[in-house]
């Protein structure tokens, strides 16, 4: 396995991680109003979208790979 698929699995991990925090966090009720709220389902969309953009860099690699 490369360094760069060790990095992007772990990187992954991590976003992955943050997005489940994000996920409790809110299913708890921590948003204080309407504007919290929006602004952690953007902090959602944002980790979703950074690990659709790492998949994708990844899979590029291992084409290139094979």
């Amino acid at each position: 396995m490369t360094e760069y698929k060790l990095f992007g699995d772990y990187l992954l991990k991590k976003l992955r991680d943050r997005e489940e925090q994000m996920k409790t966090h809110m299913a708890e009720g921590s948003a204080k109003d309407y504007a919290e709220y929006r602004f952690q389902t953007g902090v959602i969309k944002g980790l979703r979208s950074a690990m659709m953009d790492i998949q994708d860099l990844l899979q590029k690699y291992e084409v290139k790979d094979d």
